[in-house]
């Protein structure tokens, strides 16, 4: 070893959502650039087996801050199409902020979630609030989360 250590560096594209790489058994940073928007983790590869990282993406749509109450918050609007249930949407996970701060692990937490009927909840468009000061906006924004059987969730918002 020249480096004192295996690395892998690997990238391409994908049409149809699904991506596939070789990797040493290590610690790796996962890049992901989906239109315009940036969504990094990292990932330990511990095993020599298969390993299958799940991100689903979902669009979201940032509507105008609401500052008629205490504190303002930032309404938006998350939908995730037929293959994804908003209702299984782990709300305690889900972080709301520029894609630095998010990436980081840091963000604004859901501070209340959106009324809406049953149906509209479930696979449609379900409104989460966050706190405007916390989320601190300028520019894109992005969401990220996990479903309660742990697949990353990821949206971004330009």
């Amino acid at each position: 070893m020249v480096f004192d250590g295996w690395w892998t560096d690997e990238s391409g594209t994908t049409d149809s959502g699904i991506y596939g790489a070789r990797a040493f058994l290590g610690k790796h940073e996962v890049r992901l650039l989906i239109d315009g928007g940036d969504f990094q983790m990292s990932v330990s590869v511990d095993d020599p087996t298969e390993h299958v990282i799940s991100i689903l993406i979902v669009d979201i749509d940032v509507r105008e801050s609401i500052s008629d109450r205490a504190s303002s918050t930032v309404p938006v609007a998350v939908s995730g199409g037929d293959e994804f249930l908003l209702e299984n949407l782990d709300l305690d996970t889900v972080r709301f902020s520029a894609p630095e701060a998010v990436n980081g692990g840091e963000g604004s937490t859901v501070r209340e979630r959106g009324s809406g009927d049953q149906e509209a909840r479930r696979n449609e468009t379900r409104i989460l609030h966050f706190d405007a000061d916390e989320s601190a906006l300028d520019g894109t924004a992005m969401l990220r989360g996990r479903t309660e059987d742990g697949e990353i969730v990821v949206g971004f918002n330009q």
